[in-house]
């Protein structure tokens, strides 16, 4: 589940769009064009966490390169994400300018370095691989990811269409993860439990699997619910994942999003 507090913006910079453009090449790598909209200007230089892995090709803020920093040598400045590194980006051309900016990053990324299972054929990433850029003080966002060379279903933390040979996975509410979810087996249901609309994102499709997850996640938004109260009236998703692993089955709770 991801646990985070998000922090007050005291340094004026806030996100109001994630646009992503990737692309799965032939070498079994992520190519990632990210267009962060920026509402708010700095009074300081931005940064990121990115994947240590990352190679970056270039950073460009309204069309106009800029400077950067990516210091893959030192430790991650998140102690939830092992694999993020810095990078801090200037921001000196938008000091006092208060409309709105696109800030955009071009990289690289090996799929084996951002993906939470250990399988070529399954692929789950997240905020905890930073295979986004991302910054916890930068408010909650809506993001659009748009997919070439994908071969396989995709689910993730949005709704998912098909538009030409693109696979678009959206979400116009306030997000901090970005989550992507492909397989040859993939398949999701969905269930009420508890106020709360659950769905299941399958690896491994298994009517007895269901059914017991079904009873856990009931009795769990079920204590939920009596510690913090009813969720009725409020939009709630639980979205999981579940894959199986010598034949055991492996939940990982993918977020709470209230």
């Amino acid at each position: 589940m991801s646990c985070f507090s998000w922090a007050n913006n005291d340094n004026h910079i806030k996100i109001s769009n994630y646009e992503l453009a990737v692309s799965l090449t032939k070498t079994n790598q992520f190519q990632v064009s990210a267009a962060i909209t920026l509402e708010s200007m700095a009074k300081q230089d931005a940064w990121f966490i990115l994947n240590r892995d990352a190679v970056i090709n270039k950073v460009t803020l309204n069309d106009e390169v800029i400077e950067f920093k990516f210091e893959v040598d030192s430790p991650s400045p998140s102690i939830y994400i092992d694999d993020g590194r810095k990078l801090s980006l200037s921001l000196k051309s938008l000091r006092g300018n208060s409309s709105k900016s696109t800030l955009s990053i071009d990289y690289v990324v090996p799929i084996a370095s951002v993906n939470y299972l250990e399988s070529s054929q399954h692929i789950e990433t997240g905020l905890y691989k930073a295979w986004f850029p991302l910054n916890f003080s930068y408010s909650q966002f809506p993001f659009r990811v748009s997919l070439d060379g994908l071969t396989h279903q995709l689910a993730g933390n949005g709704v998912v269409n098909k538009k030409d040979k693109q696979v678009v996975l959206e979400n116009n509410g306030e997000n901090i993860d970005i989550v992507l979810m492909t397989s040859p087996s993939l398949s999701t249901k969905t269930f009420k439990a508890a106020d709360s609309q659950v769905q299941f994102i399958l690896f491994e499709n298994s009517k007895e699997t269901e059914a017991q997850l079904e009873g856990v996640v009931n009795k769990t938004l079920a204590l939920y619910q009596n510690a913090f109260g009813s969720n009725k009236g409020n939009a709630k998703c639980c979205n999981l994942l579940l894959c199986q692993e010598n034949q055991v089955p492996l939940i990982l709770v993918m977020g709470l999003r209230c």
